[in-house]
């Protein structure tokens, strides 16, 4: 999934951060590729989050956003408030539950 939800940076910096309870004498580098995986799915369970929340017309028009690849982050927050979705709740139930996920020791 595309990064428009949540800045990179902002992925990086929770994944980090759990990275370093989980693995607290871990070098980084040998946690590399886990760090690159937890980012990704991270991405992916807050766009599941966000888009379930969506009917089908809705899913339609966020998809035309997309593509007209709108640079202004003021039209989804229009769009998604508009639809009803409580973005930054969406976004941290699913960064709670990955959080539980991955410190838990489940594969996320």
């Amino acid at each position: 999934m595309e990064q428009f939800l949540i800045e990179r940076d902002t992925l990086v910096k929770i994944i980090d951060a759990l990275l370093s309870q989980k693995y607290p004498d871990e070098p980084p580098a040998n946690i590399d590729e886990i760090r690159e995986d937890s980012i990704r799915k991270l991405d992916d369970q807050i766009g599941t989050q966000v888009f379930s929340s969506l009917n089908e017309k809705q899913l339609k028009e966020i998809n035309n956003l997309l593509d007209d690849q709108e640079k202004d982050p003021a039209v989804f927050q229009n769009f998604f408030q508009n639809a009803g979705v409580n973005l930054e709740q969406k976004i941290t139930e699913a960064i709670q539950g990955f959080s539980q996920e991955f410190l838990g020791g489940k594969d996320v």
